[in-house]
């Protein structure tokens, strides 16, 4: 049929956005789902961006047994020691992966290792494999060296290699055509590194990762566990992440086990979860390690399906629209194509706004024009294509919200979603103040969009059933007439406050109508959260004024969601709380635990805006801390326009707050105090009054504020 391949789906011909306007039926919604989901015949392959490996054994002498493992994050090197009853000190094996390179280096002065045995996933997925048209691996094992090469039907295979070197072993990886292909490439690699010996490796090792930690922002807050945590996700991010690699990071990252084929086929999920991976990035100010997932974005194959994709559904040649669910071609794989997926123009367009992100980050004018210009325009030309006058204004006729109705018999899509109505405004702003930057046009639709288009769609407060009817006022709905009807493990009619941060000037209105919209988002409450949603819920908390509940809620979701050894679980570890997936929560955990990095950067991310972000244009400092935690601090934190901000809180009060402007630019601060103290580059010290400081600074330029006043009284305004 038209558009399946081995490798997943675009849009198939006959799928026409005004076509399915016209079958568009709320009351029976499976007209519209049918008119999609029948175009694809048969079922669409579940096509896998990654496969599982395998694994080396490590055999050890006789005698010995592991005592102790410690992974030291900061240098990357994970350290196993060993009891010994005839050696002393006790041996010790460590294990170092080049970042820059396919290469494990197993120290081994000890001779703890006697063998490496190889084996690869094909011992435990032999059936699913033989299914996809794999055969066998040819495994290999001499007295230097052993391993496999697994063939693939189509792409080039994996060759995994373990070689004797002095005092230990060098382990590799390469994608080839051959066994013999892969030889060679192994030995490109792994000869020269041998040759120049492990101190030389592990100088290297230890640089890279030193120029990591350099870059990454410190957090300082009275609570052992979530300060762990902060530094793992950072050394997560920096793994997962790597700007080395071939390709993005997928759900998984490059962790997949051994013994099963990759959840989800190690997709790339774009309706929130790569996102939440790759956002860590910003604050922390690694953006190169951004870069895989934009030349994956930017590459001839995926470009090409995204303009198809386009002028399939909405029959314009310049625009770029996604599925939710790709391969790294950007083809649909892994479920079937429903509404839900095809007219969700918020996952082209949330990665547009990483591509702006990166830019207002970074200050990087050649990549703004060359690279986020053509894709935010991309975006928005899909938008530009769905919206239509409707009752003397602008509107989106018929758009989702992830994933609500998928799987039930109910309506998938309706007008003016909230989810999308703030991810055009996002566009429409970014665009704006891009096209003055680069001295470009700008159209006159994205003009008009901030005052003629709606930013939510509002519907009725439904109060529950012990409330007297009556006149509750009005919140945010999913779309028109669609109201959150029950715990919605995405967030997406609150995408206005976060991720797009599009809610443009605050009026008494808008406050009363948030208000009430977070009301009702608690009533449905965590009962259908899951892993990666509750680190997104308590952003969105800390962006709303909560102080005390961003930290409860990280504390549950820690109880429910992280696993012994720090992973994040995208099945619940306890029932009770959460009833996501309550079918899988009931299995062992052997069967059922499923890691994803989403949670992970979503709660080193929660953190920090716990202690700082910018919403709306001004940044805040500690907007969100607890008041047990009244000591709390971070250091070298990126905001937009580049500035890098440290902070520092004690006994309750925001102490100082620095600033480095690495560009010179405006910032816009929230006075923590009720007067402020401001030093510009060690000189002399004016006072600042108001709710906010505008700091207007020169390229590398050093800002200090301390709390002002006649006895520089160090009140902030929580206390005043």
């Amino acid at each position: 049929m038209s558009g399946i391949t081995a490798t997943g789906v675009v849009i198939p011909e006959g799928i026409d956005y005004q076509a399915l306007l016209k079958l568009n039926d709320p009351q029976q919604p499976e007209i519209l789902k049918n008119a999609i989901t029948k175009k694809i015949r048969p079922k669409p392959p579940f096509a896998s961006t990654l496969l599982a490996g395998g694994r080396f054994d490590l055999g050890l002498r006789a005698g010995l047994r592991p005592s102790r493992a410690r992974l030291n994050v900061r240098k990357a090197c994970l350290e196993i020691q060993f009891d010994s009853a005839t050696q002393t000190p006790n041996p010790v094996v460590e294990l170092r992966l080049s970042p820059q390179a396919d290469l494990l280096w197993v120290s081994d002065p000890g001779g703890v290792i006697e063998r490496m045995t190889p084996r690869p996933t094909w011992e435990w997925t032999q059936k699913e494999l033989s299914q996809r048209g794999f055969g066998a691996p040819e495994i290999f094992i001499t007295p230097e060296a052993v391993g496999w090469f697994q063939g693939c039907p189509e792409d080039p295979g994996l060759f995994a290699k373990a070689a004797r070197v002095e005092a230990g072993w060098l382990v590799g990886l390469s994608l080839a055509g051959s066994r013999s292909a892969g030889e060679t490439l192994f030995s490109g690699l792994a000869d020269p590194c041998a040759a120049a010996g492990e101190t030389e490796f592990r100088r290297r090792h230890e640089e890279w990762w030193a120029n990591y930690w350099g870059k990454t922002p410190r957090i300082s807050i009275p609570d052992d566990f979530f300060q762990k945590f902060y530094e793992y996700a950072q050394y997560k991010f920096a793994c997962a992440a790597n700007p080395h690699a071939r390709r993005p990071a997928p759900l998984q990252g490059p962790w997949l086990e051994e013994h099963r084929l990759p959840p989800w086929g190690g997709d790339y999920t774009l309706n929130v979860n790569i996102q939440m991976i790759y956002t860590l990035g910003f604050a922390s100010g690694n953006l190169h390690h951004l870069m895989p997932l934009f030349d994956m974005l930017d590459s001839r194959e995926v470009q090409d399906v995204m303009r198809q994709n386009a002028s399939r559904l909405l029959h314009v040649d310049d625009g770029l629209l996604l599925t939710h669910s790709v391969n790294d071609q950007g083809r649909h794989c892994q479920t079937l194509l429903r509404p839900h997926a095809v007219l969700d123009q918020a996952v082209t367009g949330w990665l547009a706004q990483m591509y702006w992100l990166y830019y207002r980050y970074s200050q990087d004018k050649v990549f703004l024009r060359e690279r986020a210009w053509p894709f935010l325009t991309g975006a928005m030309r899909v938008y530009e294509a769905m919206l239509e006058e409707y009752e003397g204004r602008l509107s989106l006729p018929l758009a989702p919200s992830p994933e609500f109705g998928a799987f039930h018999d109910q309506a998938e899509a309706g007008r003016d979603s909230s989810w999308q109505l703030a991810c055009i405004h996002m566009l429409a702003e970014a665009l704006l103040q891009a096209s003055e930057i680069l001295d470009l046009p700008a159209k006159p639709l994205w003009r008009e969009i901030p005052a003629r288009l709606p930013r939510y769609s509002l519907v009725p407060v439904r109060p529950p059933a012990y409330r007297p009817a009556g006149d509750y006022g009005r919140s945010i709905g999913l779309w028109e007439g669609q109201d959150l009807p029950e715990s919605y493990r995405h967030h997406s009619h609150l995408g206005a406050i976060y991720p797009f941060d599009s809610l443009g000037e605050s009026t008494p209105e808008q406050e009363q109508i948030l208000e009430h919209t977070l009301t009702v988002w608690t009533e449905k409450s965590i009962g259908l959260w899951s892993e990666w949603c509750m680190p997104w819920a308590a952003i969105i908390q800390a962006r709303s004024g909560f102080s005390e509940s961003p930290r409860v809620l990280l504390n549950i979701w820690r109880e429910l969601f992280v696993n012994e050894g720090l992973a994040t679980v995208y099945i619940p570890r306890i029932t009770g709380i959460s009833a996501h997936r309550r079918s899988e929560q009931l299995k062992p955990k052997a069967e059922s635990e499923v890691m994803q990095l989403d949670g992970t950067m979503g709660c080193a991310t929660a953190l920090l805006e716990m202690l700082i972000h910018e919403r709306r244009g001004v940044a805040h400092v500690f907007p969100a801390v607890s008041e047990k935690w009244p000591d709390a601090g971070f250091s070298e934190v990126r905001l937009p326009g580049g500035f890098v901000v440290s902070g520092k809180r004690q006994g309750g009060r925001t102490q100082v707050v620095d600033i480095v402007s690495p560009h010179g630019g405006l910032l816009k601060l929230a006075n923590p105090w009720r007067t402020a103290r401001v030093k510009h580059n060690g000189q002399k010290d004016e006072e600042m009054v108001g709710e906010i400081l505008i700091i207007q600074t020169k390229r590398n330029d050093h800002v200090e504020l301390r709390p002002g006043g006649p006895q520089g009284d160090p009140c902030n305004k929580e206390e005043s």
